[in-house]
């Protein structure tokens, strides 16, 4: 859908440095688009798309507090003249550009759960582009932990105007730096998890390190951003498909119309898959305030512990699986289960405990096409965007005790289980009904999301009136009857891989040969937790396994997710190395 709104006021732009003028002028590759529609060329042009039901479960629930709002943080030494605010303002502008979820907005219909938009505004000139990229923007002081804090447990920094947001903090060491020396700089790129997802933000972080460390001057990359206007604004405008990238689900879906008979052959299959998902294992909680519980979309108080490997204990660990036919991220999750199954061995039992029940774990995998990686690599690559939601879900269950025998017998309990993991993963990814049961976990997740999104409407008096229900086909006489089984979880867990694989280890200069470098070297990653919620990330960067702890330090009783912490780390040094 393309609508016409009023245009911009071109006008030249000032950034904070006085010393600093730019020059974004119209290009003579506008013309055409002036000849073509007159006077109306100067307005902008208006693209919306209706959210699909992954995009769908994740606003819903971040509309008030910003549940699961995305974070990536990148500790780098870089050149002053190399992070100069205009130039990192005019690359911040061109990424926006290239992938339109980073500049759109979310806009509800008549008060509608189920009907939610994005919507686009193009920029009507690259000066328009550089404008908007502002508020998306922050430089600001104070170390990693602080800006951690301030995102994690302060109020929501993003909203449904703004998706994305990029803060530069520059970390003074000395009073006095050495001229032309590499200074320390923090970077956290943030989004809303309805646009994207944690490889999207990744594959980010790469093309605006390249950005930055492939021009010495910001007059180059003011050129840069003049080039990319023009080639996605300059001609005839695009249809509306070309510009907001599909949602997962209508891009997974068959050729032609689905009919009826393989839609609900669809969702039996999910429903049967679903049968099987069994846990049971839960950290318990504190009891919450009557005023919280009522508020099921809060965020959680984070508590975060890390830890990194060094660079041979992280080669001792791979050695290890790969000699034991696992992989790293098969035996993590044999390590949350060996670590809950040691601590409620020992004498801080927990009375929620039940070793007769499985260890039920969640999990994500990137359903991105390996052509959108390729792309990322390519800085001057003019393809489709690839900052979106693409991910599917799967569970992971494992036993939830370990052998009471020697320590031998302990070991082979843990390997065959990473191998079980392992085994269960790979079902999961090439199962022939992926596609399908994506599909049908969109749309499970959706409705729970609006159920919840009643609730905190109920709540806070916004309310609106419920739209008619719709007819649906009863699944109860098709499908097997199910015992009281439960299918709650110990917690998630978010293994991205090995990153050194998409970053370089060190960005080089630019062509011209002026000494403009990007050296990364610490990373963490996670988001704003739901309450009660606990999330494990681990992956590999710069040569060292990492691991992040995430959970809601208010919610569980004291002790608990400490002590599971510390078993974590005496297994990986234990059966791991």
């Amino acid at each position: 859908m393309i609508t016409l709104s009023k245009p911009l006021a071109p006008h030249v732009i000032d950034v904070s440095k006085p010393d600093v003028e730019l020059r974004l002028k119209l290009e003579p590759a506008q013309e055409p688009l002036q000849h073509k529609l007159g006077r109306k060329a100067k307005t902008s042009l208006r693209y919306e798309r209706k959210m699909g039901d992954s995009e769908l479960s994740y606003f819903l629930p971040s509309r008030q507090a910003g549940v699961n709002d995305m974070y990536l943080h990148i500790g780098f030494s870089a050149r002053p003249e190399c992070m100069q605010q205009a130039r990192v303002r005019a690359a911040w502008a061109i990424l926006r550009l290239r992938h339109p979820l980073l500049a759109a907005r979310a806009e509800t219909c008549d008060g509608l759960w189920d009907d939610v938009r994005f919507v686009y505004d193009a920029p009507s000139s690259p000066e328009a582009a550089f404008r908007a990229a502002e508020d998306g923007l922050l430089f600001r002081m104070g170390s990693k932990e602080d800006l951690l804090e301030e995102y994690l447990n302060g109020p929501r920094t993003l909203s449904n105007t703004r998706l994305s947001c990029l803060f530069v903090s520059e970390v003074l060491i000395a009073p006095e730096q050495t001229p032309g020396a590499l200074r320390e700089y923090n970077l956290i790129i943030s989004a809303a998890h309805f646009i994207g997802d944690g490889m999207s933000a990744h594959m980010l972080a790469h093309d605006l390190f390249s950005l930055l460390s492939g021009a010495a001057h910001e007059d180059a990359l003011l050129e840069r951003l003049k080039e990319e206007w023009s080639v996605r604004w300059a001609g005839t405008p695009r249809e509306s498909e070309t510009i907001l990238p599909l949602a997962l689900e209508e891009s997974m879906l068959p050729s032609g119309p689905m009919s009826r008979l393989h839609a609900i052959t669809a969702r039996v299959d999910f429903e049967l898959s679903e049968v099987r998902v069994v846990g049971g294992q839960i950290f318990p909680r504190r009891a919450a305030p009557a005023a919280a519980s009522s508020l099921p979309n809060q965020t959680a108080r984070q508590t975060t512990y890390t830890f990194e490997f060094s660079p041979e204990r992280t080669r001792a660990i791979l050695t290890s699986c790969k000699s034991n036919r696992a992989s790293v991220n098969s035996a993590l999750f044999a390590i949350c289960a060996a670590a809950w199954a040691r601590f409620n061995s020992s004498g801080d039992r927990v009375s929620t405990f039940d070793a007769g029940t499985p260890t039920l774990m969640y999990s994500a995998r990137s359903l991105r096409p390996p052509s959108a990686t390729a792309t990322a690599k390519d800085p001057d690559a003019r393809g489709g965007s690839y900052f979106s939601l693409a991910l599917g879900y799967f569970t992971v269950g494992l036993p939830s005790f370990l052998p009471a025998d020697a320590d031998v017998a302990q070991a082979k309990a843990f390997w065959h289980r990473a191998r079980a993991a392992r085994a269960q993963c790979a079902r999961a990814a090439a199962h022939p009904l992926t596609a399908s049961r994506t599909r049908e976990m969109a749309r499970s997740r959706s409705e729970r999301a609006q159920a919840f999104a009643r609730m905190d409407d109920a709540a806070t008096s916004l309310l609106p009136h419920p739209p008619p229900p719709t007819a649906d086909v009863n699944l109860a006489s098709l499908l097997p009857a199910r015992g009281p089984a439960s299918s709650a979880a110990l917690l998630g867990l978010s293994l991205p891989g090995n990153l050194d694989a998409l970053y370089a280890r060190a960005y080089p200069p630019s062509p011209t040969g002026d000494e403009v470098e990007i050296r990364p070297h610490t990373l963490t990653q996670g988001a704003r937790l739901r309450k009660r919620g606990a999330l494990l990330m681990a992956f590999t960067f710069q040569g060292q396994l990492r691991l992040c702890l995430g959970w809601d330090g208010e919610a569980f009783a004291e002790g608990v997710v400490e002590g599971f912490w510390a078993e974590i780390l005496t297994c990986m040094s234990e059966f791991m190395g």
